[in-house]
């Protein structure tokens, strides 16, 4: 009986990883796909480009202002429930876009989409660690949240590629379809309840201040990424696709990596992701009309920046005694930086320059500094 039971939860265990990682795609995608495509976006609705911007600073900006009280007003709710419900939100909210032209339905469309991606994004990895087999919390964390990593490496390349606003949100209508089935099929009922967590991993709440860092670091990480990306599609629309196609690659390459070394190396894993992406912005900063250079800069960038939110989120949920309110704020941190980036060369620098990529790359080597400290504290806590 003991036996039947350990291979149902096993069973059980890696088909929720395996959705978790594809809503996680699905999310990204969703989240990212129309930067690549802001001068078609921009067209649809007959506004100028730096006003399309706001389709993915709506998104990220109500992702990052619901995705806590809202995950925390649903705490006692089957995640199940709440991940295939948010689906249903991204599908609705994407046929819905694919029929408006008009400014202000559509932004509203994007924000019940980021609210429906921030409460998923926020609850993937708890879920994932929650139903994990003893000995291995870690890496099905890890791999649910490859999907994000794995949606970067096709998501934007892909867009980049169709150059049509049509064309990626009726792929992301039927990406959300999908996503609501598989979650219905794959994911564990309620009877099947989480593996506890071992003593030796709870952790009490006097982690928030690790928490916080770890925000800060995501709000960083977020707002160099954002706007650096946004300044690519907008001064180089010839040049985005091989861009776009080799930060993909780069961070597909980055996220692999860190399934495979973020459990024994976290913090010779961090402070070198962040070192490439502040080489990455370096070039771009300084070479950005070199074909060559803008590629080489993109796959130092990518490397660095694809096992960033897996890292992050592992720290929080590792430290936290509340791991879905902890990624939550991760998750605020990041949107407030992807709303901050776009932003900033709308109202900040309204000519894009290679200064972005510059300021950028300051934003990174703080991150550095800060992502350094806070494993160090999480080190001497395991101690």
């Amino acid at each position: 009986m003991a036996t039947h039971q350990h291979r149902r939860r096993a069973g059980s265990s890696r088909h929720l990883c395996v959705t978790l990682s594809y809503a996680a795609f699905t999310a990204a995608f969703i989240e990212n796909a129309p930067t690549a495509v802001l001068p078609s976006l921009a067209s649809s609705l007959g506004v100028s480009e730096s006003t399309a911007v706001w389709s993915r600073a709506v998104f990220a900006g109500t992702a990052a202002i619901t995705a806590i009280p809202v995950v925390h007003a649903t705490r006692r709710l089957v995640r199940r429930d709440l991940v295939v419900t948010s689906a249903i939100v991204l599908l609705i909210s994407s046929v819905f876009l694919l029929s408006t032209t008009d400014l202000m339905a559509h932004l509203v469309m994007r924000g019940a989409a980021g609210l429906a991606a921030g409460v998923m994004w926020s609850v993937i990895g708890g879920y994932a660690y929650s139903f994990a087999p003893a000995g291995r919390h870690a890496a099905y964390l890890t791999a649910a949240l490859f999907g994000g990593t794995l949606s970067i490496a096709i998501a934007i390349p892909l867009a980049a590629t169709l150059r049509s606003w049509h064309a990626t949100v009726a792929t992301s209508a039927a990406l959300a379809a999908a996503l609501v089935i598989a979650v219905l099929l794959f994911a564990p009922h309620t009877h099947l309840e989480p593996a506890k967590r071992p003593a030796a991993e709870k952790k009490s709440a006097t982690t928030w201040p690790v928490i916080v860092l770890l925000a800060i670091v995501m709000l960083l990480g977020g707002a160099a990424h954002n706007a650096t990306a946004s300044a690519l599609t907008l001064t180089m629309p010839a040049n985005a696709p091989v861009a776009f196609t080799s930060l993909g690659l780069a961070s597909l390459a980055g996220g692999i990596g860190a399934i495979v070394l973020l459990h024994r190396h976290l913090l010779a894993l961090t402070i070198t992701m962040s070192a490439l992406m502040v080489a990455g912005y370096a070039i771009l900063s300084t070479q950005s009309h070199a074909a060559s250079a803008v590629i080489l800069g993109c796959t130092l960038w990518g490397l660095g920046w694809g096992p960033l939110p897996a890292a992050v989120q592992a720290i929080a949920t590792g430290v936290a005694s509340t791991p879905d309110t902890a990624n939550a704020t991760q998750l605020v941190g990041y949107n407030v930086g992807l709303t901050l980036g776009p932003l900033a060369l709308i109202l900040v620098i309204p000519e894009i320059t290679p200064l972005v990529s510059l300021g950028t790359a300051c934003l990174a080597t703080m991150g550095i500094v800060l992502v350094a400290v806070l494993n160090k504290q999480v080190k001497n806590r395991a101690r």
